[in-house]
């Protein structure tokens, strides 16, 4: 396979798993603090997300599962913006390095992109725990806001083109 089919089947793959994960993080996420960054006044990502919640109208059951999901995902989470610091640093140190140890950053990219796929396949085991607790009305409503995300995209895509 050439390198620039190979690149773009591996974006096109990642932007696919983003847009999972982004609807998994949405659907699982409970309130927290702050605000996240949302279009127009009002409508951050903590909005939009308790918005999800009251459009899916969970049981408690699927409350609780919601919730067990949501503190898993963000441990996870937390756990590698540590891990961003520890890169930062161990890139800082291989670009300094006389001469500019290369292997070093490729070694750190392989690193990071065994973490990211494990962490893909976690978020994505967790999505489908959770899509197997919902009814199939409260499955449509979250394949409908996967439909209204990748519309959104492609939006601001063609917002931005040149």
């Amino acid at each position: 396979m050439s390198r620039p089919l190979r690149t773009t089947l591996f974006a096109l793959g990642f932007t696919t798993l983003g847009a999972v994960a982004a609807l998994g993080a949405q659907a699982v996420a409970g309130p927290g603090p702050g605000r996240g960054m949302g279009p127009g006044p009002g409508r951050g990502a903590m909005e939009r997300i308790e918005a999800l919640m009251q459009e899916l109208d969970l049981t408690e059951a699927q409350q609780a599962e919601a919730a067990a999901l949501r503190d898993e995902l963000r441990e996870t989470f937390q756990a590698h913006r540590a891990d961003r610091d520890e890169d930062a640093a161990v890139l800082k140190q291989a670009l300094l390095a006389e001469p500019t140890d290369a292997r070093a950053i490729h070694a750190l990219i392989d690193e990071r992109h065994a973490r990211m796929t494990e962490t893909a396949h976690g978020v994505a085991d967790a999505m489908l725990e959770f899509w197997a607790v919902l009814e199939p009305d409260q499955q449509a409503v979250l394949v409908d806001r996967l439909d209204r995300l990748v519309e959104r995209r492609e939006h601001l895509r063609g917002a931005l083109a040149p």
